[in-house]
Parts: C-alpha cells; structure tokens; sequence
C-alpha cells in the first residue's frame, strides 16, 4: 500500500471527532487546515488551528487516550490518517515524515513549557491542584524545576489566621462529611506511595501523590477551580511530615533555604500544639484541610517574598473549594475572604507577567463579586478585560463578569 491510500478528503464543517470520544489514530494536514477547541463553562473555546504541514492527535495514536478536544475541518482539507495497523509501513517507507513528527513533538513539549511557565500554570498556580497536563511523563518521574523561596526570619511569630480562628480548627471539622473518602478502587487508579524525605527533621515517610498524567479534566468553574473525572486532587496536594508537622505543596515540599529549615524546626512544638491532624484519614477532604492549614502556617512563619501572598491565597481559595464539597458555607466564605485579602496583598507587590496580574485581577473580580463588593469586582475585572495581550479566555471570562455587574445593578 501506498501513502495516498491513507489519506483522507474532507469538506469545511467536517467534524472529525468530538472531544472524550475514544480514539487511535493521528492526523497529517497535507492541504487545508483544522481548528481544535473545547468547553470551558459549556461556552467553546479555540484551541488552536493547525495549518496545512501540522498534526494533531497523537497522544491518542501512543498511549490510547481519549480525545482531549474538538476537531472540525477550518478548510477543505486533505489529511493523513496514521493508526497503529499503518504506522509501521509509513515509517518504513516514509522515514522523513515520523522525523518531522518528532520534531514537531519537541517543539510542542518546549513551547508549550514556556506557556505554562509565562501563564503561571504551575503548582504554584493558585487556582489548582497544579497538574502539568502537557507532560507526558507520569507522576513518578516528575521533576520539579521551581527555585526555593527566599530565606525566612529567625524570630518567632504570631500565630498565623489559620491556627488562630476557630471557624478553621479541625475539631470544628464535620466528622462525618470529612471523613468520606475516595473509592478505593479511584484512589489506587490515580495515586501512589511515594517515599519522602522531610527537609525539617530528616524523617522519611509515605506520601500519597496523585499520577498526573492519568487526570481528565471535565470542566473548570468561575473561580479557575479544574474539575477532573472521578477524583478530588486537591486532597493530596500538600504533604504534612507526620513527625514534626511541617507541611507544604507537594512540588514545593523540599525546596528549602536552611534558615527556612532552621525556622520551621524551631516552631515544630507550636505546630503540634495547634494541629492535631488524623493521619488516619490522609485521603479525605478533613485531612486535606488540615494539610492546607497546616501549610499556610508554616508560609507564614517565613520572611515576606515575592511569591509568597499568591501562594498562600492560592491555598485560601483550595480550602474554600474543598469546605463547598463539604457542604459548609460558613467556613468557605471565610476562607475565600482571606483567599481576596492574600490575592489583593500579591497584587499589589512583586513582579509578574501580564498574564499572571490578568489572573489575579481576574480572580480579585470574581472573589469580591461574591463576597458582594461590587465596585471592587468592576475594578479588577475592568482592568482584566483591558489587558492587550493577556489571556484571551479571562478576557472574555472578566467581559462576562462585567455583564453581570450590569444585570445586578439594574434589579
């Protein structure tokens, strides 16, 4: 067989395949072009469109999974059809072709680190988990190349809004709501034991980590917050050392300067004294709370750097997500209060690139919209919806908030 036997003639319109839909081929595009999109708060959103010499598709030709988006034929087009039954013959017969394939890989794996590293959409990101979806390596082989934060203070310190408000120890926590864990069989699906090391007290002990590379999201909400198919990853973000408590995300765990060392070990008393975490329950929505908690206290007992209030709000903003799957209102508002007072803190010190200041202005509209404070929310969004060269969907996100204010104000 020949290579004209695999390719495919389709007309503008075309729909090639839907996003979930199961699938084992990739495509060519040898004339024409295809435009790739998804739902995103059930609007569409364009991915992207490849033009005639790109491809699409290739994860489901290597590894079988689902179709991540949408594509539609932009053009009359000609493609390429490569499947596991042809892959061979084509290489065979072909070889500059799968070259350009790699190349083409390569490229995207580069480029598409730097986007996330520009946008921010990292596990410092503070509106996720922090799965980088764009790797195709699985969670036991991650690598983590984010720099340590600067050094901490030697002193000690009050005791941070986490240990100090009742609304937020976990005595308070609903037992029974707090406890309901993941289906075992999710659970050993999605996560792992992974050995760590304690950067405070040099004890080791079993983490449990979420395999990224298996995570299908599903939708994402007004606040950022990405929904995944099956599983909560935000219950195993943070890891607590259940020797001397120290807690952190899991991809800034180790990243310590010695005086931050020196800090935390010098405070491990305190901690203890104000958590008590149930290590018995590690896969429940309670303990990830406590782990947050938990980790925002031991951020608090470091020197202000830059970085730190977006991280810290960041953490805000998951406890609120977990407390509305809890059902407690109460508790998510005050944490969403403390998640906008850390967001307007980091936005208004260090430095960022447009399109993490969009985000937090963004996120600062949509928080203070449902804490009620109108004139703030129009603020923020108004100045998210001019960036000129931010991000094209918290523009449209922030027009949209904007045109909520107007509805508001006319009832």
């Amino acid at each position: 067989m020949t290579v004209n036997q695999y390719m495919r003639t389709v007309a503008r319109g075309t729909v090639l395949f839907q996003e979930k839909d199961p699938g084992h081929e990739m495509f060519i595009v040898l004339k024409g072009s295809v435009e790739l999109s998804t739902l995103s708060n059930k609007r569409k959103m364009i991915l992207t469109n490849i033009p005639q010499g790109g491809f699409f598709g290739e994860m489901s030709l290597l590894v079988g999974d689902r179709r991540g988006y949408t594509a539609i034929a932009s053009d009359n087009s000609v493609l390429l059809i490569i499947n596991r039954d042809n892959f061979d013959e084509i290489a065979a017969t072909n070889p500059q072709l799968i070259f350009r394939i790699m190349q083409g890989l390569a490229g995207r794996i580069r480029g598409l680190s730097a986007c996330l590293r520009e946008a921010g959409i990292t596990e410092h990101s503070p509106w996720g988990h922090g799965s980088d979806k764009g790797s195709d390596q699985t969670a036991e082989k991650q690598t983590d190349k984010t720099e340590p934060s600067p050094g901490a203070t030697d002193t000690a310190t009050e005791p941070s809004a986490a240990a100090a408000s009742p609304a937020f120890r976990d005595e308070n926590l609903d037992t029974d709501k707090a406890v309901s864990r993941d289906n075992p069989a999710v659970s050993e699906q999605y996560t792992f034991n992974k050995k760590v090391k304690c950067p405070v007290c040099s004890n080791t002990f079993e983490a449990l980590a979420i395999r990224d590379s298996r995570l299908k999201q599903v939708d994402r909400t007004d606040e950022l917050r990405v929904i995944y198919e099956d599983i909560e990853p935000l219950k195993y973000n943070v890891w607590i050392c259940p020797e001397c408590l120290y807690a952190m995300r899991r991809n800034e765990f180790e990243k310590l300067s010695p005086i931050q060392k020196k800090k935390l070990a010098n405070l491990t008393e305190q901690r203890k004294l104000r958590f008590t975490p149930n290590f018995k329950n590690v896969n429940t929505a309670g303990f990830a709370i406590n782990a947050y908690l938990i980790a925002i206290d031991c951020c608090d007992g470091f020197i202000k750097s830059e970085g730190m209030d977006e991280r810290v709000a960041g953490m805000w903003l998951n406890i609120a997500w977990l407390y509305d799957d809890l059902d407690e209102p109460d508790k998510a508002l005050e944490a969403r209060k403390n998640a906008l007072e850390k967001f307007k803190a980091a936005y208004m010190s260090g430095h960022r690139s447009e399109s993490q200041d969009q985000k937090i202005e963004y996120l600062v509209g949509r928080l203070a919209f449902g804490l009620g404070n109108l004139k703030e929310a129009r603020e923020y969004w108004f100045r998210a919806n001019s960036r000129r060269n931010g991000i094209a969907l918290l523009k449209d996100m922030a027009r949209d908030g904007l045109d909520k204010l107007k509805e508001v104000e006319q009832e």
